[in-house]
């Protein structure tokens, strides 16, 4: 019972919350503003996403990323890197949605392009999508294929194989010469 009114304050949310904006269908090569959402549970893997983050950078794009820790405290190994902004369980409140001037900023900026790199379902991630006001979402998690304007089936979770398929493929759904 608890879990349905979590659930149905969270649709409110979302509901009151939700941005309508035009879609339309950016590649990575014409992008300039480029959001990144990913959920981190190692370092390891928080090294792989800033390698996708650096080499977004390297080819001149603005790229803001997002990253969440399912865990009580955000580890030091990002707090020192400080290329993306972290939060954390602590940092939502029990509907699933966080307040935190970070989150706010990200939702309010209107990217060309959203990726998401998350690989599982978290109510957390799930409001940044919907309540978005980017102009193309993609990812390769299959619990929020109904949020992207562009699903990319990823089976193996690798995060450089999504980013090469979201660019191929968005080349070509743009008809780009």
């Amino acid at each position: 019972m608890f879990d349905r009114l979590k659930e149905r304050c969270r649709s409110r949310y979302v509901t009151k919350n939700v941005s309508i904006t035009e879609k339309r269908l950016a590649t990575l090569r014409s992008a300039n503003l480029i959001g990144i959402i990913a959920s981190i549970s190692s370092e390891a893997d928080f090294e792989e996403i800033c390698s996708v983050y650096k080499q977004l950078h390297k080819d001149n794009k603005t790229v803001k990323m997002i990253l969440y820790f399912d865990e009580k405290e955000v580890p030091p190994y990002c707090l020192n890197e400080q290329l993306a902004d972290c939060f954390c369980k602590k940092d939502i409140n029990w509907l699933g949605i966080s307040n935190s001037t970070m989150i706010i900023d990200f939702l309010n900026t209107i990217f060309d392009v959203i990726i998401d790199f998350t690989c599982e379902a978290l109510k957390p991630i799930e409001v940044i999508l919907q309540c978005s006001k980017s102009k193309f979402i993609t990812g390769g998690n299959s619990f929020f294929q109904n949020f992207y304007d562009l699903y990319m089936h990823n089976d193996s979770n690798n995060r450089q194989l999504l980013l090469q398929n979201i660019d191929f493929y968005t080349y070509k759904l743009s008809g780009s010469k």
